[in-house]
This record gives C-alpha cells, structure tokens and sequence, in this order.
C-alpha cells in the first residue's frame, strides 16, 4: 500500500490482502507478519501474525506430520500396551486423537478412540487393553476443531494379544491318609486363564465319599474346599480328584490331579478291669475301662450290677476312665457294656 497517508485530527481504516501461491511449500506450519513503516522505512506499528498450516491429501498417513508408536506390540491377553502419539508439525488450532481402527473397544473407557481434547498438544498418550485374543491397528490423527475433519494422519500401529500358555495345580499333590473325621483342604491354583476360561474340579475316584468337592464352571483362578469323611468300625474312604481349565469351547487346556486322600477308622475295642478282682467286704477296688478309639458319635456307658453301690455312667468319650469302688457285701459283680450312638450331621460349605 504505497499511497498510505495520514490526516491529521482523523482516524480509519486500511484493508489489502496477498495471495500466496502454497504448491511449493513443504507441509508444516507458516506464520504470516504484517507491520507499517514510514516513508524512511522506520516501523511504525507492532507487528500483527497469523498462522496457516500446509498438509496434502498425499501425506495424510505418511507420518510425515504425526506418528505413533506403541510398547509392547506384542503381548499376553488382560495386558496393557502404551501408545504414544507425537506430533512433528501442528497448528494451534489441531488437536490429536488416537483411534482404535479395528473398533474393539480397547482404549480407555472401553472406547474406540481417545483424546484429551487440548488444540495445539505434541504429543498424547494413552494405553490399550485388550482381554480377547488378536490383533487390533491404531492411528493417531490430527483434528481440525473448527471443521472436525482430519488434517492429518499416521501410518498404522499393530498390537497383538496372544494367549499364555494356561497351567493348574490340585493339591494335595501326592497321597494322603488321614483319621476319619480329620478334615482336609482340597485347592487349585490355575494361571493363564483369560475371559471366558473357567475351571471344573470333580472326584474321579469315589468309594464312599459323602462330601467329596465338586466344583463346574468356576472362573476363578484358584478355590479351595473342606472335606470330611467319616468312615467307622475299620471301614475307609478314599477320594481322588481332577481339576480342568475349559475355554468357551469346551477344549481341555490344562489338567491336573491330586493324589489320593484316605480317611480311615480302627475298629474299636474296650477292656474293663478291676484291681484286685479278689478282696474281702471293705477293701477297696480300682475299675478301669480302655477302648482304643472313638468315631464321631461314640460314647461308652459302664453298667454295674449287684453290690450297694455298682458303678453305672454312661454318654462317656475319654478313651480311659476309672472309678474307686468299695462293697461292703461279698459276691460283687461288674458287668460291662459298650453303647454305640451314632449321629449324622449335614455340613454346608460357602
């Protein structure tokens, strides 16, 4: 504008425009300054800038404005990779969105593309889940706020998610014998397991058992139980058990067995004696009683017949018991007995 004058006492307005020819220009941001000097070249205002971005159709996803990177690319299923997008050239008025191209829902959220929304940002990150197995492709754009459209685009990024390889233990591991009544803890402990995958455990071997675990479809990776058996009279109980990762369709992916647990029970037997056997009216006699073992539900009971005074209980569980006895009439007789009780009982188990 060569003819700029200034009137004195007066005010106004000056417009003029350029138009720049861009097909040369590299992609990237420009900024544009406008100043007025004097006749003597002398600056006469502060200078006013604008800003203008260059991008061609052809380097929307070349990288060659934003690019994105992920760590690992590789990885199991239920982990979580980093993605890392960084803008090489971007207006003020861009923002940068990554965007899960394969829309499976593994950005945060459970959502199919991520942004913080702040225009003129570098760099953005975020990370990505994913619980299934596969790949899934992401990009990582520029957002132009004012029109939504897309300025610029990266290359894509894959990341994988594959299956670790599933294991389960049971224990007890090897064999076990135990007193009836005694009560055991069956448990596994499974790894690998991913969505969908679930554990059966369940008695393959079962002479008997009245409480023996049985466990169909848990999804968790270890769980445990208390059983109890309760044989009697010299009788035994023996359980065995296998536990089985599944996935949803019903492949066998991992097995594991216990070892057998026993549950055992003596036949009881009881003496009474007394000391002395032989003794005149007055002279004191110690009685015992012995058994060697008591099933849950035993109880032993002395009857004792003739005399004044016979030693008579009953509902007794100590394995030994004695009583001091003194007659004062001869001919006194001990009789003895063993009464069996048995009672059963339903546990519930949570």
């Amino acid at each position: 504008m060569s003819d700029m004058q200034v009137e004195d006492g007066g005010n106004g307005a000056q417009t003029d425009s350029v138009t720049v020819d861009t097909s040369s220009f590299a992609n990237g941001s420009y900024t544009a300054t406008l100043f007025v000097r004097d006749g003597v070249d002398r600056v006469s205002s502060e200078p006013a800038t604008t800003t203008f971005t260059i991008t061609s159709n052809s380097d929307i996803g070349t990288g060659k404005t934003i690019q994105l990177s992920a760590n690992p690319t590789s990885l199991n299923v239920g982990q979580s990779s980093t993605l890392t997008a960084t803008a090489i050239s971007i207006p003020s008025t861009d923002y940068i969105k990554i965007v899960d191209s394969s829309l499976s829902n593994t950005l945060p959220g459970n959502q199919s593309s991520y942004s913080d929304g702040l225009s003129g940002e570098k760099s953005l990150v975020t990370t990505a889940t994913y619980d299934k197995v596969g790949s899934v492709s992401y990009v990582a754009q520029e957002i132009n706020e004012t029109t939504g459209g897309i300025d610029a685009q990266s290359p894509p990024v894959t990341v994988t998610w594959t299956a670790p390889a599933a294991s389960i233990t049971l224990t007890p591991s090897s064999d076990t014998q135990v007193q009836s009544g005694t009560p055991v803890t069956i448990s596994y402990k499974a790894t690998g397991m991913i969505s969908g995958e679930f554990v059966v455990v369940q008695a393959i071997t079962d002479n008997g058992a009245k409480n023996a675990w049985y466990d169909s479809g848990d999804k968790n990776s270890s769980n445990f139980d208390y059983e109890v058996e309760s044989p009697v009279n010299g009788a035994s109980v023996s359980v065995k058990y296998v536990a089985t990762i599944y996935n949803g369709s019903l492949d066998r992916l991992a097995t594991a067995y216990s070892g057998t647990i026993t549950w055992v029970s003596q036949k009881p037997t009881i003496t009474i004696t007394a000391s002395p056997q032989t003794n005149v009216p007055g002279e004191p006699s110690e009685i015992q009683y012995s058994v060697n073992t008591l099933s849950p539900g035993d109880t032993i009971s002395v009857v004792g017949t003739g005399g004044s005074h016979p030693w008579n209980v009953s509902n007794q569980t100590n394995y030994v018991e004695q009583y001091q006895q003194m007659k004062t009439q001869p001919l006194d007789k001990q009789s003895r007995q063993i009464t069996r009780r048995i009672s059963m009982t339903q546990v519930v188990m949570w």
